[in-house]
């Protein structure tokens, strides 16, 4: 989860000596000083500020502080592991992070931002991982295993390039109520590539995050009463639908959510607009 996608061992810091949540941040902004010319001082900002908002733990011993920072080119993700866990006001299981994810990337790119955020949510939940995190001593060992759990969830024709042009579609229609089984729906989405999902008031994931972040409280906020039913428009590929049932599925059941209901309504296609490039162009 560098620059490239992997979590690169330059930017795993292991068993650091931190008493508070600064101490962290400022081990982080070391290890990710210099990186396209940011000073680490103001990544460490940054991230203090971005920690003093709340709202950064996963739950299980995981937090993602993440800032975006203005001179940095591209979405980069390092790893803070502290010798011993500390307190996070707002954890939501109270349980103490050991392991820090630091996301930091450019101002404007915030769907890559979003992306970053999930996909550290969802390797959270690839068995044996967070053991292999928790007692490995080298990190390049580490970075392996992060590797290859990516590549472990990565749904076969997941990518946005996988659809058919002109094949069949659906849409699907999400309903789902539960606080937590939200936040976990919506990070599923993003990291599943279906970052083009819509909540009814027109939002798509994007554009919410390119309102506000972090995720976890933010998504609430913008999306009104907390814990309130959601629903979320998507128009997938038939062999997705699936997909998307299974992920409601899963945030239900681990979250406990209040309800949960997935419709899917094949869409035929009876008029397209695809104008080509230089010229007047016309509907098909």
């Amino acid at each position: 989860m560098g620059a490239g996608g992997g979590l690169e061992p330059g930017w795993i810091r292991l068993d650091v000596d931190a008493s508070d949540l600064r101490a962290v941040t400022h081990a982080a902004a070391q290890m990710a000083g210099g990186v396209d010319g940011v000073e680490a001082a103001r990544l460490e900002a940054a991230l203090n500020a971005r920690v003093a908002e709340g709202h950064i733990a996963l739950g299980e011993g995981i937090a993602i502080p993440h800032a975006m920072v203005a001179g940095l080119k591209a979405v980069r993700t390092g790893l803070v592991r502290v010798r011993s866990p500390l307190a996070v006001p707002d954890a939501p299981d109270d349980v103490p992070v050991d392991l820090w994810f630091v996301v930091l990337g450019p101002p404007g790119d915030d769907a890559q931002h979003l992306v970053a955020v999930a996909n550290v949510a969802r390797l959270a939940r690839v068995e044996g991982l967070l053991e292999t995190l928790r007692s490995s001593a080298d990190p390049q060992a580490i970075a392996r295993a992060i590797a290859s759990s990516e590549v472990a969830t990565d749904a076969p024709g997941a990518g946005p390039d996988s659809r058919p042009l002109g094949g069949a579609r659906d849409l699907v229609l999400i309903e789902i109520e539960g606080e937590a089984a939200v936040d976990r729906l919506l990070l599923d989405l993003a990291g599943h590539d279906f970052e083009d999902a819509t909540v009814v008031d027109g939002l798509t994931l994007s554009e919410v995050a390119s309102r506000e972040l972090p995720l976890f409280a933010s998504f609430r906020d913008l999306f009104g009463d907390p814990g309130g039913r959601r629903l979320i428009l998507v128009v997938a590929d038939p062999e997705r639908s699936g997909l998307l049932t299974r992920l409601v599925r899963r945030a239900c059941r681990e979250t406990g959510a209040r309800a949960g209901r997935v419709s899917v309504l094949p869409l035929r296609e009876t008029w397209r607009w695809e104008p080509e490039r230089g010229a007047g162009g016309g509907g098909h």
